[in-house]
């Protein structure tokens, strides 16, 4: 491996591990298969497993389609998206009628939600004052979902042509 690629994994190990302790590992002992199977100690670092190594993998590739899988969002901002997903551009008054569903719901509280997806570009907006509405930008395709993976080991083959490429 070259030596940035064996120093970014470094960085990511516990320190004063045992040189023989395995790198990359699985979710660890529990009571079921999502704890490393049964009979396993809670913590204890398994041998990764590809199903496991795969489930991680498509949700890394699923994130870089959408900023909006990277970013913490809490519930008003979640629902706020979902809101403008699946009817397009809002006014103001339409994304707070779309979330009040029978309650009641200030526009203040909506527009600093909206403020706060604007400020982590994953909304944007366009027209002022009363005409003023958000949107959600259309997926932005990440180097990684441009490439149509199939598989982790696509990967090997993609860093070594770029490796290639860079001279």
């Amino acid at each position: 491996m070259p030596a940035q690629v064996v120093a970014a994994v470094g960085r990511q190990l516990p320190p004063g591990r045992d040189p023989d302790a395995l790198v990359f590992t699985g979710p660890g002992g529990g009571a079921g298969p999502k704890h490393g199977g049964p009979g396993v100690p809670r913590g204890t670092r398994t041998v990764l497993s590809r199903g496991n190594f795969r489930r991680v993998y498509l949700t890394a590739v699923a994130k870089t389609g959408d900023p909006a899988a990277v970013v913490e969002l809490g519930t008003s901002e979640r629902r706020a998206l979902a809101s403008l997903r699946a009817g397009g551009p809002q006014t103001l008054a339409e994304v707070v009628e779309r979330l009040a569903a029978g309650r009641r719901l200030r526009s203040e509280t909506v527009a600093w939600t909206l403020s706060r997806l604007e400020a982590d570009n994953l909304v944007v907006v366009t027209g002022e004052g009363e005409e003023r509405r958000w949107a959600v930008p259309a997926l932005r395709p990440g180097a990684l979902v441009r490439l149509k993976l199939s598989g982790p080991h696509d990967l090997r083959h993609t860093y070594a042509t770029w490796l290639e490429d860079a001279g």
